[in-house]
């Protein structure tokens, strides 16, 4: 994942992304506004649970309910403050799935092409998350879709695999 945000250089080869048009480019810096990305364990920050999800982009609610309804988020309705609910850094105040699913509905709020997870199954329970594995894959259909995960049902459910022993 750090390779594909162009974080950290690899230490021979290169990454490359072909524009369609016979040409192929070096992955660098500048590529990394392509990608969503949701990394493993608490990504969220002190603020409002709506804050969390905006960043500092324009967002409409219709927007931000479509979101919080791919991640699987919707308990964030019931709620005292709902939305405006006030979580400390790492998703203090919420369960470790419930942050997790926040930081989820940041990542698919985003309009990009790429959306990159790690483990975003790891805190979920089997129902919840058979459901946002469907919701992501609809949602993100016409997206190209990166998991690192241990779980195996998702896994299945993605057209290449590459497993590591």
């Amino acid at each position: 994942m750090r390779l594909l945000l162009a974080l950290c250089s690899p230490d021979s080869g290169k990454i490359l992304l072909e524009d369609g048009q016979d040409k192929a480019h070096v992955l660098q810096e500048n590529y990394r506004s392509n990608f969503a990305y949701v990394p493993q364990g608490n990504s969220l920050f002190t603020g409002t649970i709506r804050e969390n999800i905006m960043g500092v982009q324009s967002i409409s609610m219709e927007e931000i309910n479509q979101a919080l309804n791919v991640a699987c988020a919707n308990f964030v309705h019931d709620l005292p403050q709902g939305i405006h609910t006030f979580i400390g850094e790492s998703g203090y105040g919420l369960s470790e799935g419930q942050a997790q699913r926040i930081a989820i509905a940041r990542a698919v709020i985003q309009k990009v092409p790429v959306w990159l997870f790690d483990e975003p199954t790891s805190a979920l329970d089997d129902e919840t998350s058979s459901q946002l594995i469907r919701h992501l894959f609809s949602e993100g259909r016409n997206k190209i879709l990166i998991f690192v995960t241990h779980d195996l049902k998702l896994a299945e459910r993605c057209d290449t695999s590459v497993y590591l022993h």
